[in-house]
């Protein structure tokens, strides 16, 4: 998953804020980091081949996903099996 500018910014902007040592300062950075990755949106690719699900992912748009799919190694899209792309949130379990 590439980096987004608004980690990049928040990182920075943890980093200027003062800490008692560089280890609180660097569980703070990446509790941070970690709380914004979940809370962004994020996709996935799918398709079934017979009763097996091929999931590819996760991206963070929607388009990410749906470009992925021509650049797939093995062949998935063929006749009469379907690709979706489907946020995260939006996937059964």
């Amino acid at each position: 998953m590439r980096i987004k500018p608004t980690e990049v910014r928040l990182v920075s902007d943890l980093l200027m804020e003062p800490a008692d040592s560089v280890e609180d300062k660097a569980r703070e950075i990446i509790m941070a980091l970690d709380e914004k990755r979940m809370s962004d949106p994020m996709f996935i690719l799918g398709t079934m081949l017979g009763d097996i699900p091929l999931i590819w992912g996760p991206f963070a748009t929607a388009n990410q996903a749906a470009k992925a799919a021509s650049k797939l190694a093995m062949p998935v899209a063929l006749p009469g099996r379907v690709m979706q792309v489907k946020r995260i949130e939006d996937v059964p379990t």
